[in-house]
Parts: structure tokens; C-alpha cells; sequence
């Protein structure tokens, strides 16, 4: 995992939108949908969980899980990711720390 420069941040970044349904649960499969179609459409980036203030709505959990869902697909398909604003008490999802999860990140090319 690289830090993402100002040299390395470039092109088009996409949104994530977080898929619910009418309970306002998150659909996962929503995500893994248009991680895929973003990957097929050669972003250069993915900013998740930030575009509409969700977090403040997300468990711990819920937003751990839709990290480690992005990342995964991002170092595959070699684009950077940043996560919006956390709240307070969501740990990093990338470390074994309490810092924010705030840091942009960047796979390796």
C-alpha cells in the first residue's frame, strides 16, 4: 500500500454510492456490482463512504466491511481508493490501530 501523491493523483474519480434498500439496509451485492462496473470502466479512482454524509448512519462494522470490500477490488484492478470522513469511533480498517480512516490510499503499479 502506497501513499497517494500529488504526483500519482490524476484522471477521473468515481463515487461509490452506498446501495439500501427500503429497511435501509446496505445491499452488498450493490457494491460488489459497481465495484465491478467501475474496474470495466477504468476510473482512475474511488472516493467511498462520504458523497452523501452516510457515515454518520453506518455501524462500526458497516463501515469496516465496506472498506475491506473496496479495497480488495481497487489493489486488483491497481486504482487508488480514499474513504470519506469517519466518525469518531471507526478505527482504520487498513491498520491494527485506532487512527481515523481518513488516509488515502494507493496500490502499488
Amino acid at each position: 500500500m502506497n501513499p497517494l501523491t500529488s504526483k500519482r493523483l490524476k484522471g477521473t474519480w468515481s463515487t461509490l454510492l452506498l446501495p439500501l434498500n427500503e429497511t435501509e439496509d446496505i445491499q452488498w451485492d450493490g457494491i460488489d456490482d459497481q465495484l465491478n462496473a467501475l474496474a470495466k470502466a477504468e476510473v482512475d479512482g474511488i472516493y467511498f463512504n462520504g458523497t452523501a454524509c452516510e457515515f454518520y448512519s453506518q455501524s462500526n462494522e458497516e463501515f469496516l466491511r465496506l472498506a475491506r470490500t473496496t479495497q480488495p477490488s481497487a489493489n486488483a484492478k491497481a486504482y487508488p481508493f480514499k474513504s470519506g470522513p469517519p466518525t469518531p469511533t471507526q478505527p482504520n480498517p487498513f491498520e491494527e490501530s485506532s487512527k481515523p480512516a481518513n488516509s488515502i490510499r494507493a496500490p502499488s503499479r
